[in-house]
C-alpha cells in the first residue's frame, strides 16, 4: 500500500541521515550499521528504495553520501550469495549496511558495526545476541548504539532481569552445592 511505501521510505531517509551523520560526528567512514527487519517484505522494499532514497537526500546535502547497503534472508539466495555480502561488509568494506530478516542475530562478529536498527521486537537470548553485535571493540570506540524502531525496551527489560537472575543463581553456593570462588 502507498502508506507502507512511504513508512519505508521514511525509515530510509531516517537511517541514511543517522548512519551519515554519525560517520561524520566520529570522522571514520568504515563504520558500519545493520537494519533488523520484521518481515522479508519489509527488508526487501528497504533494499529496493535504498538508492532512491540516498540519491534523494544527496540532491540537498551539503555533505552527499555513497552508502552501499546488503540485502541477507533467511529464505533466499544461496549461502555463498550471503557469504560474499558478509565478506563485503567485514572485510572489503563495499557494503555500508546490512538489512537483515532472521539473519545474522547470533555468531556475526563484524567489530565496525555500531549502529543496529531495531525494525522488529526480539527477545530473551536473541535480543541479548543481537545487542552485542554492536559491541565489538574497534579503533576509537568501546561501544555501539541501538536505534529502536520497535519498542524492545520491555522486552530488553525482562531479558536482562531474567540473565541477572540466572548469574546469581549460579553464584549462589547454597543452589549449587559449590563455591563459585575456588
Amino acid at each position: 500500500s502507498d502508506v507502507y511505501k512511504r513508512q519505508v521510505k521514511e525509515l530510509l531517509r531516517y537511517i541514511i541521515t543517522d548512519l551519515k551523520r554519525f560517520r561524520q560526528i566520529q570522522e571514520d567512514n568504515s563504520l558500519g550499521g545493520m537494519v533488523i527487519c520484521e518481515t522479508s517484505e519489509q527488508a526487501r522494499k528497504l533494499f529496493a528504495y535504498f538508492d532512491e532514497i540516498q540519491s534523494e537526500l544527496n540532491k540537498t546535502a551539503s555533505l552527499k553520501s555513497n552508502l552501499k547497503a546488503g540485502l541477507i534472508l533467511y529464505d533466499s539466495d544461496d549461502k555463498d550469495t550471503r557469504d560474499t555480502i558478509v565478506n563485503n561488509f567485514k572485510k572489503n568494506m563495499t557494503v555500508d549496511i546490512l538489512i537483515v530478516f532472521n539473519m545474522l542475530l547470533t555468531g556475526f562478529d563484524a567489530p565496525r558495526l555500531k549502529r543496529l536498527y531495531f525494525g522488529r521486537k526480539l527477545k530473551d537470548h536473541n535480543l541479548l545476541q543481537a545487542i552485542t553485535r554492536v559491541n565489538r571493540p574497534y579503533p576509537g570506540m568501546r561501544y555501539g548504539f541501538v536505534i529502536d524502531f520497535a519498542d524492545i525496551k520491555r522486552n530488553f527489560k525482562e531479558t536482562n532481569e531474567a540473565y541477572l537472575q540466572e548469574l546469581n543463581r549460579f553464584n549462589d553456593v547454597d543452589e549449587t552445592g559449590e563455591s563459585a570462588a575456588t
